[in-house]
C-alpha cells in the first residue's frame, strides 16, 4: 500500500484527527498490515412485538434493492442481488449464511469501505452517501472479524480512538470497559503482542466500545472465544442493545442466533431472507 493508498485507507477506517488531517502516529504499521481496522434472523415473536412502540418503532437502517458484484477468476459474482431489509433501531440483527454469500461484503457497505453497484442505503433516514465518512464510521462502527490492534499495550490501543476527537479515557473507564468484554484490568498494562487470539478479538470489542456508537457491526465476534468468554460477550451485546444501540452480527452458530437475534437475516445465492421471505 502506498503513500496515496495509506491516505485513502485512513480515512476510510476513521483515522482522522480533530482538524480533519491524516493522523500519520500509525501509518507504518498499517501500510504494513494492509487490512481494516476495527476502527438473517427470525423474529423473537413476543419479545419482538412488546419493543414496538418502544426505541424498536423506528428503522436506523434501510437496504432498498442493493446489488454488488465482483469480477472472479470464473466470471463475475454477485453476492448481493437486489436485497432489501430495514433495521430496527435498538435490535440486534444476525446474519447467517454459507461462507462467500456476501456476509463481510454487506458489513463493508454499511461502512462504506465500499459502495453498491446498485441501489441505496438509508442511515437515519438519509442516503449513506451524504453522510461524512469519518462520522458515518464513528456512528456504523466495523469490529473486524480478525482484528488489528496498534503496537504497544492494551492502554494505547483503548486509549487512541478517543484521542482523535480530542478526549481522554481515565484509568477506571479503561478498567471499566475492559470488564464488559471480561478482562481484568491488569491487562491495560500488557503488550498486544504477548496476547492470546480470543484476548485479542476482545480487546478489539472493548477499543470499538470506547466510542459508544449508536450502530455495531460484528463480523463472528465470538469465533475465537471459549464458552465462558462467550457467555460474557452475548451479555455485552444484549445490554448494548437493551440500553438502545443497535447491533448486526455475522455468525455461523445457530444456536447464538436463537439466544441474540431480535431478526434473522440469511444471507443465499446472493438473496437475503427475513423471516422466510425472499426479498
Amino acid at each position: 500500500m502506498g503513500a496515496q493508498g495509506t491516505a485513502s485507507f485512513t480515512l476510510k477506517t476513521g483515522l482522522i484527527n480533530t482538524s480533519g488531517r491524516l493522523d500519520i502516529k500509525w501509518v507504518g504499521y498499517i501500510e504494513k498490515s494492509t487490512g481494516c481496522l476495527s476502527g438473517a434472523f427470525f423474529s423473537r415473536g413476543e419479545d419482538l412485538r412488546k419493543k414496538v412502540g418502544g426505541i424498536m418503532e423506528k428503522s436506523i437502517i434501510q437496504l432498498e434493492q442493493v446489488r454488488k458484484s465482483y469480477v472472479g477468476d470464473d466470471g463475475p459474482i454477485t453476492p448481493l442481488n437486489g436485497v432489501s431489509a430495514v433495521v430496527p433501531k435498538g435490535s440486534c440483527v444476525v446474519v447467517t449464511g454459507p461462507s462467500g454469500t456476501g456476509k463481510s461484503t454487506l458489513f463493508r457497505l454499511l461502512n462504506r469501505l465500499e459502495d453498491p453497484d446498485q441501489g441505496r442505503i438509508l442511515y437515519r433516514g438519509r442516503n449513506i452517501t451524504e453522510w461524512n465518512p469519518v462520522q458515518l464510521r464513528r456512528e456504523v462502527h466495523y469490529v473486524v472479524q480478525q482484528p488489528i490492534l496498534f503496537p504497544g499495550t492494551v492502554n494505547t490501543n483503548l486509549a487512541y480512538p478517543l484521542s482523535l476527537q480530542g478526549k481522554e479515557m481515565s484509568q477506571s473507564e479503561m478498567e471499566n470497559t475492559l470488564a464488559r468484554v471480561g478482562l481484568d484490568k491488569s491487562m491495560l498494562r500488557r503488550k498486544v503482542e504477548d496476547l492470546s487470539g480470543g484476548e485479542r478479538q476482545r480487546v478489539s470489542l472493548a477499543r470499538s466500545l470506547t466510542l459508544n456508537p449508536p450502530v455495531l457491526l460484528l463480523d463472528e465476534p465470538t469465533s475465537s472465544l471459549d464458552d465462558a468468554s462467550i457467555q460474557v460477550v452475548e451479555e455485552e451485546i444484549r445490554r448494548f442493545r437493551d440500553q438502545g444501540g443497535t447491533v448486526l452480527m455475522i455468525s455461523h452458530f445457530q444456536q447464538q442466533v436463537q439466544r441474540l437475534a431480535d431478526i434473522h437475516w440469511r444471507l443465499s445465492a446472493g438473496a437475503l431472507t427475513v423471516d422466510g421471505e425472499n426479498s
